[in-house]
């Protein structure tokens, strides 16, 4: 997994260090991510043009990948306004499994839900630009679900 490591000193405007690279893809999984220095917490690293608008911890989150597959984990979901992405903190499916990424412009029929019963949550589907790509997000749509624990999303 590529991140890079930010160093942030009080007063000044943060630095990072590239420490591994990776092209950023349509839909990923272990996109590209960053590293705070000080607190070592990763977060996505930014895309041009990007701002992130929303962050909440204590996420559950969950994808069906086209060949049935599931990934899911614990961690924090960031908001930005290109895409979502989902980064584990504890309880991964997989041990190689750190984030996730959906874009925005790949989600098809998202739907956020507020059960009397239950937490919030946002699902949908997410679709690859290129289907016939290798690897494990060819072959279709991805089904997702993020659950918010710690309350609302807003």
């Amino acid at each position: 997994q590529g991140f890079v490591r930010a160093t942030l000193h009080a007063g000044t405007r943060p630095r990072a260090r590239l420490c591994a690279c990776a092209l950023a893809r349509p839909m990923a999984i272990n996109p590209v991510l960053a590293q705070d220095a000080l607190t070592g917490e990763l977060f996505p690293l930014p895309q041009s043009a990007e701002t992130f608008v929303l962050k909440r911890d204590n996420i559950r989150f969950e994808v069906r990948l086209p060949s049935r597959a599931k990934l899911k984990g614990e961690g924090i979901f960031y908001l930005s306004s290109k895409r979502i992405v989902f980064i584990v903190r504890s309880g991964a499916s997989r041990p190689d499994f750190k984030s996730f990424e959906i874009p925005l412009a790949t989600l098809a029929h998202p739907k956020f839900e507020q059960p009397i019963f239950w937490a919030n949550y946002l699902g949908g589907d997410v679709r690859p630009l290129d289907a016939d790509a290798p690897g494990p997000l060819a072959g279709g749509s991805s089904k997702f679900f993020l659950t918010f624990w710690s309350g609302g999303c807003g």
